[in-house]
């Protein structure tokens, strides 16, 4: 029954997109170019929005376990026995027993910054990367630059 209903939805959302694509206006629309300009005056009033990421300015206490953590644990999936090997290259400590980073893993994800996975009995984790948009005004003598939040969050869901 399962699989009967992820094949409608999948039919479904085709033909939803099917509907979205035949709605665009053509490349040859004559509208083309009056929201192109549109996108030009708006850039003329001189606002812009970047782009950054939580990890960029979260400050972790250093020599914690907490710091330990957030310094080995990547955007890729990773166990906790490389965990534990990566700490003892980078920072030269070794834990006795692997049950105390378990709490501070649990807080990074109940927080939202770690992503966890329990596939085949083994457990994983990463980080999650959380962007954030922030908007000003360009000052005189300054030039916009360019950035696309969708795309950036394209590029990390690929990943």
């Amino acid at each position: 029954m399962m699989v009967l209903k992820r094949v409608v939805r999948l039919i479904m959302g085709f033909f939803k997109d099917v509907k979205d694509w035949s709605e665009e206006p053509a490349a040859t629309s004559p509208e083309l170019p009056k929201k192109e300009l549109k996108i030009e005056l708006l850039a003329e009033k001189a606002a812009f929005k970047e782009v950054h990421s939580v990890w960029d300015y979260l400050k972790i206490r250093e020599n914690t376990q907490a710091h330990h953590l957030a310094s080995v644990i990547g955007f890729e999936w990773i166990e906790m026995l490389e965990i534990r090997r990566r700490i003892k290259e980078q920072f030269g400590m070794e834990y006795q027993n692997e049950r105390s980073l378990y709490p501070y893993i649990k807080t990074f994800t109940d927080c939202g910054l770690f992503e966890s996975t329990d596939i085949g009995g083994k457990r994983k984790w990463r980080r999650k990367n959380i962007l954030i948009t922030t908007q000003g005004e360009l000052r005189q003598g300054e030039t916009e630059k360019p950035v696309e939040a969708k795309e950036k969050q394209e590029e990390i869901k690929k990943d």
